[in-house]
């Protein structure tokens, strides 16, 4: 238990008095159960709003109320007290603690749901089955034939040149020079080394083999 000067005082300091117990919590109702285990009788009860904002007026009208001691919380404490009258009954304020009765079972507890709390958003959820492999590009069939095309060039083209072995059966063939090879050329036949009979030129013959009939000149 505190003072109101900050003076902290045993728990049965209080015990068989006639107190005024006011608070400013959301369940005034197990403050009230937690005072009455000191063995202090409650004479008066007021009971405020969570976080409430004592005005100077609330705190002069608690502090006429006539009791031997006036209980509070520690949080209501800090609001009031520069606002407590002297003369006013003495004004104290219940510390509440929490004991644990099994200190390793609340830490397990606790180390559990901070790991649930901070497990990835995709655990824990059904997995999707994997997308099917992109199909093979086609080519259209003219690409295709104009490629083939040009690998058989290529090809062609990388081949070495072929040196041909000369034939053994063969006698060996010597060089031929220009003057030879100009003698060796045989002349083509003239029109004029064979001409027709009678100097008559050859009548023109038709499409389908019969020569034209002459003309009357």
């Amino acid at each position: 238990m505190r003072a109101s000067d900050g003076a902290l005082l045993p728990l049965d300091t209080l015990k068989n008095q006639q107190i005024l117990l006011f608070a400013g919590i959301a369940d005034s109702d197990s403050f009230v159960s937690t005072a009455k285990a000191l063995g202090v009788r409650i004479l008066h009860r007021r009971d405020f709003g969570d976080h409430h904002a004592y005005t100077s007026q609330e705190v002069a009208a608690l502090a006429r109320i006539r009791c031997e001691a006036a209980i509070t919380t520690e949080k209501d404490l800090v609001k009031v007290a520069l606002h407590w009258p002297r003369q006013a009954p003495p004004l104290y304020a219940l510390r509440v603690g929490m004991e644990l009765d099994d200190p390793s079972r609340f830490e397990a507890a606790l180390r559990k749901t901070l790991q649930e709390m901070h497990k990835p958003a995709t655990e824990g959820m059904p997995t999707t089955a994997a997308a099917p492999p992109p199909a093979p590009r086609v080519s259209p069939p003219e690409a295709t034939e104009v490629k083939n095309e040009l690998t058989e060039v290529e090809t062609e083209e990388a081949k070495p040149a072929e040196i041909k072995e000369p034939d053994p059966l063969l006698p060996p063939s010597e060089p031929v020079s220009a003057a030879e090879m100009k003698r060796a050329r045989v002349p083509l036949p003239s029109r004029h080394d064979n001409p027709r009979p009678n100097g008559h030129r050859p009548r023109p013959t038709r499409r389908n083999g019969n020569p034209d009939p002459p003309h009357d000149s």
